[in-house]
C-alpha cells in the first residue's frame, strides 16, 4: 500500500511538472508574438496629442475598459477609460478611427490560465527546493552498505559494547524469555572520525537490518511542524520494516537542552525533540528497532534523551590507542598497492608511533594521500616516501613554492636547530625524528617533529618542564646566535604558556598554590578565586618560566658548535632526521 501511494504521488508530481513546463512555453510564445510595448498615458496627454497635429492613427477600445492608442510614428499607448470616452474623442476630432474590440472567451481567459499555471509551477519548484514533501528518509538497505564488521578496525572496546546492545535489540527472543527489558537506543559519543557511522552500518549488515541514516539537521525544516512529521514518518517506516536501525548523526543539532527561550526556532527544535522522545517511548519490546545517536557534544544534550528507556547506553569512542592504530594501519596496508619490498611489520610499528593522536579517518587518509602522491609521480606502487609525504601533508599541509631569502632561512634553521638539540639532550621528552625548514601551507615555516616511543597518558612535573624547555629552545637559539628575536615563536609561546598554566593552576604541581584549581575562563564577579590567589598564580608562572629559560639557555650555550652544525646541514638539505642529528652529536663528543 505504501509503495502504491508513493507511486501515485510520483505520477501526480510528474504531471504537474509537465503542466508547468508547458505553461512556461505558452507564456514565452505569447510574449514573443505580442511584441508591442504599450506605454501608459493619461487623458491630458492624449488630448494634447490629438489637438496639436493629430498624430493618432487609430484607437481600439477593449471591452470599453481600456484604450489602445496607435500613432503614425509607430508608438503604442494605453489608458483606462470611462463610459463617455468615445464622445470626448469625437468632440476634439471627428476624423479619428475608433474601433470596439471584444476578445473571445478563450482569448480573454488565456492570461488568467497562464498566470495560474505559472504560480502553481513556481509553488512546486519552491516546495521541491525546500524538500517539504520528502519527509521519508533516505533508506539504505544493509546489504547495499557493503560494510562488514571486519571492516571496522580500532575502537575495540566500543565495538564490543555496541554489538552487545545490538544483539539484545535486533535478536531479542532469548532475552525476552529471561525477562530482560529491551533497551531502545545507544548514544555514541566521541570525536569525529572514530568509526561511529561505520560501525552502525556494519551492524546493520551483520543483522540484515534496514539502515536509516539521518543527520540531526535533516529534521529541521523551513516550515513549522514539518520536522515533527519527518520524525513520525521515519519511526513509522522503521517499525514497518523491522529489524531496522535508525542512525541519527550529530543528534545535538536537535537534542540540545531545552530552554525558556520562546523563539520560533527553539520551539520547532523542541517539537522535534519531543517527537523523538514520544516515538522512542512508543516502541514495543519485540519491534527490533535500534536507535543510535552520535555526537561529540554529549554535555549539551537534554537530560530527557539520556534517561533509561530512551538512550539506555552511552558508549564512548576515543582516538585509537597504539594497538588499535596498528590494527587500522595493517588493514589499510593490505587494501592499497604498497611496494612488496617494504618490511610491513617494521614500517607498521613506525607509522603507529608517528600517528599518535590521529583518528581512524586520519589514518585511512594517510594511505589515500600516499596513493595520490604515488600517482602524481607515476609510481606503480606506494613507497615509503609517498607515505612520509602523506603524513607531512596531513599534519602540516602542502609544501609551499615560496622563495625565502638567505637571512630568513638562516633564522629558521637556527630556530629549528634550537628545538632539536634541546629535544635530543633532555630526558623525559621524545627525540627529534625529523627537522625541516621547508614552508608549509598550514603556516609553519619550519618544524621539528618528535615521535613518541609509546602512548603516554601520565606526565611527571619534570617531563612537563622539559616540554616547556623544548618550546623555548627555538626563540632562545635565535637570541643567542643572531642577537635578535622574531615573531616565528608565536605558536611556541602560546603552547608553553598553556603548559605552565596547567602545571600550576590545574595539576597541583606547585608547592605554593598546592591543590587549588584556578578557573581561568571565569572573570570578574563570577570568578571563584580571590584576587590574592590569582596574583600568586601569575607570580608562580613567571618564576617557573624564568627558571626554565635559564636552564634552556645553559643547554644552548654549552652546545653552540652542535647547533651551528645542525643549522648548516638544514640549510644544505632542508630536511634532516634523527640519524643526522645523532651523527653530529656523536662526532662532536668523540
Amino acid at each position: 500500500m505504501f509503495r502504491g501511494l508513493s507511486y501515485l504521488l510520483s505520477i501526480i508530481k510528474i504531471r504537474l511538472y509537465l503542466i508547468n513546463f508547458l505553461s512556461i512555453i505558452i507564456f514565452a510564445f505569447y510574449t514573443f508574438i505580442n511584441k508591442k510595448q504599450y506605454h501608459k498615458i493619461y487623458w491630458s496627454q492624449l488630448k494634447s496629442m490629438i489637438g496639436q497635429n493629430n498624430t493618432i492613427d487609430k484607437i481600439e477600445l477593449i471591452n470599453n475598459k481600456e484604450a489602445l492608442i496607435y500613432t503614425l510614428e509607430n508608438k503604442y499607448y494605453k489608458m483606462n477609460i470611462n463610459d463617455n470616452f468615445e464622445e470626448r474623442i469625437y468632440s476634439i476630432n471627428t476624423d479619428i478611427d475608433v474601433d470596439h474590440i471584444y476578445p473571445s472567451l478563450l482569448e480573454s481567459s488565456l492570461n488568467t490560465i497562464i498566470s495560474t499555471l505559472l504560480i502553481l509551477g513556481l509553488f512546486l519548484i519552491v516546495v521541491k527546493l525546500l524538500d517539504v514533501f520528502t519527509t521519508t528518509p533516505k533508506k539504505n538497505i544493509a546489504e547495499k552498505t557493503n560494510v562488514k564488521i571486519e571492516d571496522v578496525r580500532g575502537c575495540f572496546n566500543s565495538k564490543t559494547e555496541v554489538l552487545e546492545i545490538a544483539d539484545i535489540v535486533l535478536e531479542p527472543k532469548k532475552y525476552l524469555e529471561l525477562g530482560t527489558k529491551i533497551p531502545k537506543g545507544v548514544l555514541m559519543e566521541g570525536p569525529p572520525g572514530t568509526g561511529k557511522t561505520l560501525l552502525a552500518k556494519a551492524i546493520a549488515d551483520k543483522y540484515k537490518a534496514n539502515f536509516y541514516l539521518m543527520s540531526g539537521s535533516d529534521f529541521i525544516q523551513p516550515l513549522v511542524g514539518m520536522g515533527s512529521k519527518k520524525v513520525k514518518n521515519l519511526f513509522k517506516l522503521a517499525r514497518e520494516t523491522s529489524p531496522s536501525i535508525i542512525f541519527i548523526d550529530e543528534i545535538d543539532a536537535i537534542g540540545k537542552s531545552r530552554t525558556k527561550n520562546t523563539s520560533i526556532a527553539n520551539d520547532e527544535r523542541d517539537n522535534i525533540l519531543n517527537s523523538i522522545l514520544v516515538e522512542m517511548d512508543g516502541f514495543n519490546q519485540n519491534k527490533s528497532v535500534l536507535v543510535i545517536g552520535a555526537t561529540n557534544r554529549v554535555d549539551t544534550l537534554d537530560k530527557a534523551l539520556l534517561r533509561p528507556g530512551r538512550f539506555d547506553r552511552k558508549v564512548n569512542f576515543q582516538l585509537p590507542i597504539f594497538e588499535e592504530r596498528k590494527d587500522i594501519i595493517g588493514y589499510y596496508w593490505d587494501k592499497y598497492c604498497i611496494d612488496k619490498n617494504i618490511d610491513k611489520e617494521t614500517q607498521n610499528e613506525k607509522i603507529t608511533n608517528i600517528t599518535y593522536g590521529f583518528s581512524c579517518a586520519d589514518i585511512e587518509n594517510i594511505f589515500n594521500e600516499a596513493s595520490i602522491d604515488a600517482g602524481k609521480n607515476n609510481d606503480k606502487c606506494i613507497n615509503l616516501l609517498n607515505i612520509d609525504n602523506a603524513i607531512d601533508y596531513i599534519l602540516l599541509g602542502n609544501k609551499l613554492k615560496k622563495t625565502i631569502n638567505s637571512s630568513e632561512k638562516e633564522t629558521i634553521a637556527y630556530h629549528e636547530a634550537g628545538h632539536a638539540i634541546v629535544s635530543y639532550l633532555l630526558p623525559g621528552v621524545n627525540n627529534p625524528s625529523k627537522v625541516s625548514i621547508i614552508p608549509r601551507s598550514k603556516g609553519a615555516l619550519g618544524f621539528s617533529q618528535s615521535i613518541p616511543e609509546e602512548d603516554k597518558n601520565l606526565y611527571t612535573k619534570e617531563e612537563l618542564h622539559a616540554q616547556i624547555m623544548v618550546l623555548m629552545g627555538g626563540r632562545l637559539s635565535e637570541q643567542i646566535f643572531l642577537n635578535k628575536i622574531t615573531n616565528g615563536a608565536y605558536d611556541d609561546i602560546e603552547k608553553l604558556n598553556q603548559i605552565a598554566y596547567n602545571v600550576i593552576a590545574h595539576f597541583g604541581m606547585n608547592k605554593n598554590i598546592g591543590f587549588r584549581k584556578i578557573y581561568s575562563e571565569q572573570q570578574g564577579y563570577w570568578r571563584k578565586e580571590s584576587d590574592k590567589l590569582v596574583s600568586e598564580l601569575d607570580k608562580e608562572i613567571d618564576l617557573l618560566l624564568k627558571d626554565l629559560e635559564q636552564k634552556t639557555l645553559k643547554i644552548l650555550e654549552t652546545n653552540k658548535e652542535i647547533i651551528v652544525n645542525i643549522k648548516e646541514l638544514l640549510i644544505e638539505k632542508e630536511t634532516i632526521d634523527f640519524n643526522d642529528i645523532d651523527t653530529i652529536v656523536t662526532n662532536k663528543n668523540q
